[in-house]
């Protein structure tokens, strides 16, 4: 009984002690922090003035799937895009822009041609692994193209392609890690140059 209640009488006393913090004293310096974050989630398609870069039919852009073998070799399902006329008073979506056929909005004047620019796709690793020097090929429409280079179309059906990605031949992800979620990113760019018809 007397080892219980001493034991009792330890506890109350040491919960007494950190229940409460001594007061500051002058000269005493006190600190608190916290983490600050901001958020912004950019968009997948920044529109033109009169035209915008889309999915199938007009909707929304859809993500690939990317498959990495245990090799380290890699490839990508394709990313249909078209580009299509845009209205950025009334924020709407119109038709395909079909070189050499003229807009639905002026009269006399229609696209000449459409050229693409795509960037360097850049990988991101969910486990931290470097994948900044990858070497990766990109194919438009089931070519390989050019990065960073304009890819001049004067086709009627330019308005309408297909990307994907692949490691470059011989090369691969040598560093991933078993379970790990690869991003790959890139930016497309679409200009379309307009002329009298």
């Amino acid at each position: 009984m007397k080892k219980t209640m001493l034991s009792v009488a330890v506890l109350t006393g040491l919960f007494a002690f950190g229940a409460s913090a001594a007061d500051p004293a002058a000269g005493d310096i006190d600190t608190t922090s916290a983490t600050l974050t901001w958020e912004a989630k950019v968009p997948t398609v920044v529109n033109g003035e009169w035209i915008t870069i889309t999915g199938q039919n007009g909707g929304a852009l859809v993500d690939a799937g990317l498959t990495i073998n245990p090799d380290g070799s890699f490839t990508s399902e394709n990313v249909l895009v078209e580009v299509r006329y845009y209205d950025s008073d009334t924020n709407e979506v119109g038709l395909p822009v079909v070189v050499g056929t003229e807009t639905a909005a002026s009269s006399g004047v229609a696209p000449e041609s459409i050229t693409y620019r795509v960037d360097v796709p850049a990988f991101v690793s969910e486990k931290g692994v470097d994948l900044s020097n990858v070497d990766v090929s990109v194919f438009k429409d089931g070519t390989v193209v050019k990065t960073n280079s304009a890819l001049v179309t004067t086709e009627a059906t330019g308005w309408k392609t297909e990307w994907k990605i692949a490691n470059a031949p011989g090369t691969g992800m040598g560093n991933v890690i078993a379970g790990d979620v690869v991003t790959a990113t890139t930016v497309l760019r679409a200009d379309v140059e307009f002329a009298t018809k």
